[in-house]
């Protein structure tokens, strides 16, 4: 009334609000269930190497989606491409030698057991390139089913070990 030079209202006519109190208390219209248990993957697949060597690169972080195929992690080849070149000159050199006990074998200069030494060896060497482009091809990590990385445990320029999981 001071401000504006109206009257304030009569005590009666501010009209009261109806207020009811009640206690809380915790009603349930199912029954509960209690369970105890461990939740975790449907199907979890840990990955790794068949062979050691320093990560080059790894292509996906924990709770990336994944489809199958899909590149994960790959090995540096530098060590690995030295292996089956290596192997590869000696099967090459092998060859070579059965070639030239073949040769001395047939002219009665070289014995049986060199020949048979020499064939030996290049079924060595042959073996040994065998083993080394097979480590190649599990130089990298690919995903084996669609899916979510669940864990990365590795990171590009780590040394890791074979059978390792990354």
């Amino acid at each position: 009334s001071a401000c504006g030079g109206a009257a304030a209202p009569a005590a009666e006519e501010l009209s009261a609000i109806p207020v009811r109190v009640v206690s809380p208390s915790y009603r349930s219209t199912e029954p509960s269930i209690a369970l105890t248990g461990i939740l975790g993957a449907k199907e979890e697949i840990p990955l790794g190497f068949k062979i050691g060597g320093v990560v080059a690169s790894v292509s996906v972080d924990a709770g990336d989606r994944v489809s199958a195929g899909q590149l994960l992690a790959a090995l540096s080849l530098t060590e690995i491409e030295s292996s089956v070149s290596g192997a590869r000159e000696g099967r090459n050199k092998a060859r070579r030698d059965l070639a030239r006990a073949e040769n001395l074998y047939r002219d009665s200069v070289a014995t049986l057991s060199q020949l048979e030494d020499a064939r030996t060896s290049l079924q060595v060497a042959e073996a040994q390139l065998r083993a080394a482009e097979f480590n190649r091809q599990y130089a990298e990590v690919r995903a084996p089913a669609a899916g979510t990385v669940l864990r990365r445990q590795v990171e590009a320029g780590q040394l890791v070990g074979a059978n390792s999981s990354v």
